[in-house]
């Protein structure tokens, strides 16, 4: 699993270390039943949430990366909470939707989250098109969908 997380990160695995013994990826309690995953400006990783009820518990959006989302998941299986119903998630910027996947868990979003996270399902992800798409006006390029 660990491989599995290097693999994707845009640092060494040495960062990675240093990171995790930080408490980076560790969940905070803001109250009994709602825990966060830390922000990360090293990483570009939002805040993910987690709302724990009596019977279910459910993640508030769904990281970066997968890596962002296995070490979120790994984290709330060691707590034992309710089993989770599924994934918010609160936009469609990339930070929010790219662990998606790997949550491999129920998402629900607003129609027009849903409806930006089709459209960039088309789009073309090498470094060609993404340079191309940055110098032709980076996310206002997607102001109308």
């Amino acid at each position: 699993m660990i491989q599995f997380i290097y693999h994707y990160l845009p640092f060494g695995k040495e960062a990675f270390i240093k990171l995790h013994k930080a408490g980076v990826n560790m969940l905070k309690k803001l109250t009994d039943y709602v825990y966060y995953f830390p922000h990360s400006e090293e990483t570009d990783r939002p805040v993910l949430g987690l709302i724990c009820g009596e019977k279910y518990s459910f993640i508030v959006d769904a990281g970066n990366s997968p890596a962002h989302a296995s070490s979120f998941l790994e984290e709330v299986e060691k707590m034992g909470v309710p089993p989770i119903k599924g994934v918010a998630i609160t936009h469609w910027h990339w930070d929010h939707t790219f662990g998606i996947h790997a949550m491999n868990k129920y998402t629900i979003s607003h129609y027009l989250t849903k409806k930006k996270l089709a459209y960039l399902k088309t789009l073309r992800w090498d470094d060609d098109s993404l340079d191309k798409r940055i110098q032709e006006g980076g996310e206002s390029n997607f102001a109308g969908i």
